[in-house]
Order: C-alpha cells, then structure tokens, then sequence
C-alpha cells in the first residue's frame, strides 16, 4: 500500500508558526501579569499582521483564552493582553478552576469521567457562597452535583485567593 503525500501551502506554515510565537508571547505576559491561562480575558491587541484563518484565530482564542482580538497590520509583530478582569470574566475563570479541581480529584479517586458525583463544598467566604447560588454552569453539569456541606474541614483548597473545602463523593 502506498501512502498518501500531504501538502501544506507555505503561507499557511508561515501563519501557523507566527500563530504559535503569539501563544507564547501571550503566555510570557499571563505569568508576568500572574494571569492564570484557565481566565478568560476579554481581548487582546496584536500588532505586525491580520491573521484571517479563521482555523488559526480559533486556536489562538482557545490557547490564549482571549474571546477578542483587535489587529493591527504594520510595525513589529506583538500582541497586549487586555489585563481588565471583569466580574464576569472572573466567574468564568472561578468555573474553570472548579472544573479542573473536580477532574483532578476524580483522576486521584480512580472514578470515571462519566460517573456522577457529589462535590460537597464548604468555605467562610461570602461571595463564594453567593458563586455557588448563581452560577449557572455548575449547576448544569451533569456528572458533579455540588452541595454545601457545614462543617467540612477537609479537602482544603484556594480558588482566586480564597478558602475553599472541596470533597468528592460517589
């Protein structure tokens, strides 16, 4: 059996790899900024070309989490991520961090993805206890139900610089 050749057009490697220097130069000014990748921000400004695959800005959005890009043709390739945290974005990036905390206590307890479990919480933190009522995306999560549980002192974790008990059950 023969294989199949595969070719690229150059162009498109080129914008791949200018694609790729952005994510990193994006990433260097999240941990200058102390910017977790896991929030959003709202938009970022690049400068020294227009990207109009929309292929590529879509990984550029997802790697960066970035949901806004405002280009600039010209000058010396950079990109300046929009620092601005507004309430929602912070929420998102509040909801991101739960996820991931809820996966990674699933991977430790050997439970499957698909199971569903209960993620009893616990925390002193008013907003936090505002968070848990109103977030809208947690409570669709179909395999994590989260519920107050008073009193729980283990399973410590900080979230945005707050006190959180998180425990999963199955």
């Amino acid at each position: 059996p023969t294989v199949e050749t595969t070719y690229f057009n150059q162009p498109l490697l080129e914008e791949m790899a200018t694609v790729r220097k952005l994510v990193e130069m994006g990433h260097a000014q999240r941990s200058v900024v102390g910017i977790k990748v896991r929030q959003p921000l709202a938009k970022a400004n690049i400068t020294g070309l227009i990207i109009t695959n929309n292929e590529l800005i879509k990984i550029l959005r997802e790697e960066l989490n970035v949901y806004q890009f405002d280009w600039q043709s010209g000058g010396e390739l950079g990109i300046t991520l929009d620092a601005e945290i507004t309430p929602e974005l912070r929420q998102e990036g509040i909801e991101r961090e739960l996820v991931r905390l809820v996966q990674s206590l699933r991977k430790k307890k050997g439970l499957d993805v698909a199971a569903v479990v209960t993620a009893s919480w616990e925390t002193s933190e008013a907003d936090f206890e505002q968070f848990f009522r109103e977030s809208k995306y947690l409570r669709r999560m179909e395999t994590t139900k989260f519920q107050k549980e008073p009193g729980l002192t283990e399973g410590k974790v900080e979230i945005d610089g707050r006190i959180l008990y998180l425990v999963l059950k199955d």
